[in-house]
């Protein structure tokens, strides 16, 4: 009985086998190409939201700070204003020579209004630019000059045993002097006032 050994298969020609292995690689290449394009669209689908969640809380903190120093500002400006006006009313009160009790309780009002700026200033000094920081610091220098020569008046003459308490020639002159100085920082608010407003509404944004 004859043997029968299997035929061999051809091979099949090298241009299919080309044709095969590029199609392979086409696949794969299709395949990655889709997984990298999956990859990139969610990372950037990940980075849009959180880029938006931080842009949202840089606006939601912005916002606040923002109104936060408005009210700083705000709170400033006012206690500036009511101060100038018990200056005002001061130098008035020292011009027409009122008794010294009714000079006395007119600068315990100053007193109170001048802790109520400093302290509306201390605040400012903390969240306001660098630029407002120097017209604050100059208003209250102005302010201070009056606060020195005062010191020494209410020594004088105001003071439990003050030694001019009986000396109205000496009150009326230096009264006249104080009202001098305090005519002379309110003519140096004129300027101040302007850069405070101007660098406040750059400050603020309007």
């Amino acid at each position: 009985m004859a043997v029968e050994f299997p035929v061999p298969e051809t091979p099949p020609p090298a241009e299919s086998r080309d044709a095969t292995r590029s199609a392979r690689y086409a696949l794969i290449t299709a395949v990655v190409a889709a997984v990298i394009s999956s990859v990139v669209a969610a990372g950037s689908a990940v980075y849009v939201s959180i880029d938006q969640a931080n842009h949202a809380e840089r606006q939601a903190l912005s916002q606040a700070v923002r109104s936060d120093r408005e009210k700083v500002y705000s709170d400033y400006l006012t206690s500036y204003f009511e101060l100038i006006q018990e200056l005002s009313t001061s130098e008035g009160n020292l011009r027409i020579t009122l008794p010294r009790e009714a000079i006395a309780t007119e600068f315990q009002t100053y007193a109170t209004r001048s802790v109520e700026f400093y302290a509306a200033s201390s605040l400012l000094l903390m969240v306001g630019s660098d630029e407002i920081v120097e017209v604050v610091d100059a208003i209250s220098t102005s302010f201070l000059e009056f606060a020195r020569k005062y010191a020494d008046f209410e020594l004088h003459y105001l003071a439990p045993g003050a030694p001019g308490a009986n000396d109205p020639t000496g009150w009326t002159h230096d009264s006249t002097t104080l009202a001098t100085v305090i005519d002379t920082v309110m003519r140096k608010q004129q300027n101040l006032i302007g850069a405070l407003l101007t660098q406040g509404h750059a400050d603020l944004g309007r």
